[in-house]
């Protein structure tokens, strides 16, 4: 166990709004709210559950070596972006001498220290400051070349802040992390979200995680890959257990991958929501950090994310309180459909007027 509160609906809140009559909307996990596709789930019901999957995953890994015009050696398959996260400072963070340090770019998702600790490794932290938590690139650069960790970790687009950095900057940070003797792991589990000039590719000293989770909203089956060089990712294998990826999540994600029109239309109408929603929290005098991704971090009124979180809850909104990031003070809000900013907008000045 990680320790690492993670958001979400509880049993208890969806039981007694139900006992209110209230339908919750789900805004605690970053999921597109068009999703998912019903091929897609289709797909995962008709996989063939009475005989062992690819022991490597195989079919979902030559499927995205094709897509992405990478090697097949290039790419790893895994039971979500979370083991590979831990797969990959297991396999990076290690050296001759033992494990060495892991520079995390914070605030943001809290699995990258305790899987540093996992390896042995021990975690520094480079924090992007409030209210616009812009990514202190150079920074983090000086920090690689003064501490030289054996692994700097990147979120792009960053949970919870929703900054993305261009691909320029990734490529400065790759450079430092080589020069330093180290790898760069940036995680993209929201770059589907994040526009042009934000995704990158595996270089050398460079692994970049995605996830399928979050664009086509199949979190329950758990699906994640890792793009490297390939003694990179033969490590990283090297420390997986077999049968990674089960044979529902293989048919999954093959499916999703075919979804190319529903990816396209659900990405497009969520940046519609999301500038709709942005807009109207900045009107309201909400100092709103602008958001590469499908959700944005608003600071909660009277500075307390869990009472505010909890406010929203009688109107059918679950948001996530951000505690667990080291923000108490805030909330992160997925961006829901087009048409639930404004009945969204409308609840959270209620629990202004009300406070």
């Amino acid at each position: 166990m990680t320790g690492v509160v993670h958001g979400g609906l509880r049993d208890g809140e969806r039981a007694q709004m139900a006992a209110a009559g209230v339908t919750p909307i789900d805004l605690s996990a970053s999921l597109n709210p068009y999703g998912p596709h019903a091929a897609v789930i289709a797909a995962a019901r008709a996989a063939e559950v009475d005989r062992y999957p690819d022991p490597r995953a195989l079919p979902l890994r030559e499927a995205y070596a094709e897509r992405l015009g990478v090697r097949l050696e290039c790419v790893l398959a895994g039971n979500g972006s979370s083991e590979l996260i831990f797969l990959a400072m297991a396999a990076l963070a290690a050296g001759e001498e033992g494990p060495g340090a892991v520079l995390i770019a914070g605030p943001t998702f809290g699995e990258y220290a305790p899987a540093a600790k996992a390896a042995g490794a021990r975690s520094l932290e480079v924090r992007a400051a409030a209210p616009a938590f812009a990514v202190p690139v150079d920074e983090i650069v000086a920090r690689i070349a003064a501490e030289r960790p054996r692994v700097t970790v990147v979120c792009n687009p960053n949970n919870p802040t929703g900054q993305g950095l261009p691909a320029s900057a990734i490529e400065m940070l790759t450079e430092a992390a080589l020069a330093a003797g180290g790898w760069l792991v940036v995680d993209e589990a929201y770059v589907d979200f994040a526009g042009d000039g934000v995704s990158t590719g595996p270089a050398p000293g460079r692994v970049v995680l995605r996830t399928l989770t979050k664009l086509h909203a199949i979190p329950g089956l758990r699906v994640g890959t890792a793009l490297g060089p390939a003694a990179a990712i033969a490590e990283m294998e090297r420390r997986q257990p077999p049968w990674p990826v089960s044979a529902p999540a293989i048919a999954a994600s093959l499916q999703a991958l075919r979804e190319g029109g529903f990816a396209r239309e659900s990405i497009a109408a969520v940046a519609v929501a999301r500038d709709g929603l942005e807009a109207g929290l900045r009107a309201r005098g909400f100092a709103v950090p602008p958001s590469r991704a499908n959700f944005v971090l608003v600071p909660a009124p009277g500075g307390d994310g869990g009472a505010f979180r909890a406010a929203l809850l009688p109107s059918g909104f679950v948001v996530r309180d951000c505690a667990s990031f080291g923000l108490p003070g805030y909330v992160r809000i997925a961006v829901p459909r087009v048409e639930q900013v404004e009945p969204l907008l409308a609840a959270i000045d209620r629990v202004r007027e009300g406070s």
